[in-house]
């Protein structure tokens, strides 16, 4: 069995379990995020460090894929950390969602 570009991205993407997003779905969490950050009591210096990542992810994301190598291992380790943090303050509002 020759293994193709296309059959190795699926197995990889099966493995990895990466949600997929439309454009729609990026932008109606947009604006849900938004209203969650104006209604909690989320700091200032917080909200800035929350932009700055969003930027940052969107830009690498822009320029390659962010869903393979060190910046996906990056990320489960980030997505973890605040889920339990998150989950100390009791404020996971999605435990399902996977990275």
């Amino acid at each position: 069995m020759k293994l193709t570009k296309e059959k190795l991205m699926e197995i990889i993407e099966s493995e990895l379990g990466t949600d997929k997003s439309t454009t729609s779905d990026v932008r109606k969490s947009a604006i849900d995020t938004a209203k969650g950050q104006a209604a909690s009591g989320i700091k200032d210096p917080e909200r800035g460090l929350i932009n700055n990542l969003v930027k940052k992810l969107t830009a690498a994301a822009a320029d390659g894929n962010i869903v393979t190598g060190k910046a996906l291992r990056l990320a489960k380790m980030l997505a973890a950390e605040l889920d339990n943090l998150a989950g100390e303050q009791g404020g996971a509002e999605n435990p399902e969602q996977k990275l």
